[in-house]
């Protein structure tokens, strides 16, 4: 049997055979934050150093198209980096798309692709793929909350606020892309939902929803004579032009 050289902790030479020595790493890759696997150039996962657990749940991806994970919208940006991948040979590309989880929802992964079809070992492309949905969402809810407090701060209407808010939740949750577009309907959407993202939605929610209702109280203040009701001369002009 095939022994391969080893030190323990403490600096002792000591010995494991090459199936532990494979079994070993087998198992630092399942439990690693990323997977490699290997591709044939029309896309299939030919071999997968771990069964991609840590990065979309599939206990096994042998045989799977990896175009097949790949969301609708990001489709352009796979089929341009895998021209990118397979024209460059011993180069590695890196890109971000949006890759269905083993449970239906989307995450955000970036990879790391490097075509070794002439490599008499590999005869494939290896992908290195890291599940970066964490980071993507914080960066996001901080973009989005920017956008939606500007919205309200400038006077927009409530629709273009719940439409800022619902992208802010597309972006944390895609299953929200279902959500209602009304305001009141919204905020009972997002009804038990602790997460960042959602009570950052109902937040800003609310302030938009009072800032709308303080502004149109001041409006109409500004237009009407308390005292009979009718308009005043702010608001009879403004009802001339």
């Amino acid at each position: 049997m095939i022994e391969v050289a080893s030190w323990s902790s403490d600096g002792e030479a000591g010995s494991v055979t090459a199936g532990e020595r494979e079994a070993y790493y087998a198992t630092l890759l399942r439990y690693s934050a990323a997977t490699v696997s290997v591709l044939d150039a029309e896309g299939n996962v030919v071999s997968s150093g771990g069964d991609g657990g840590p990065v979309l749940g599939y206990e096994d991806l042998v045989a799977v198209n990896a175009r097949a994970l790949v969301h609708p919208e990001d489709l352009p940006v796979f089929e341009d980096l895998s021209a990118q991948v397979l024209a460059s040979p011993g180069i590695e590309i890196d890109g971000q798309l949006r890759m269905r989880h083993s449970d239906g929802h989307w995450e955000v992964i970036e990879a790391t692709a490097c075509n070794l079809l002439d490599d008499p070992v590999i005869e494939g492309v290896i992908v290195t793929t890291r599940n970066v949905s964490r980071r993507y969402r914080q960066d996001r809810l901080l973009a989005d909350s920017a956008a939606a407090l500007e919205a309200i701060a400038s006077g927009r209407s409530l629709t273009e606020v719940c439409r800022l808010v619902r992208a802010l939740l597309v972006h944390q949750d895609s299953s929200y892309e279902a959500a209602p577009d009304g305001i009141d309907e919204l905020i009972d959407a997002l009804d038990g939902d602790e997460s960042p993202g959602g009570l950052q939605a109902r937040g800003i929610l609310t302030l938009a929803r009072s800032s709308h209702l303080t502004t149109t109280e001041l409006r109409e203040r500004a237009t009407v004579d308390g005292l009979t009701g009718l308009a005043n001369r702010v608001g009879f002009t403004d009802a001339l032009n």
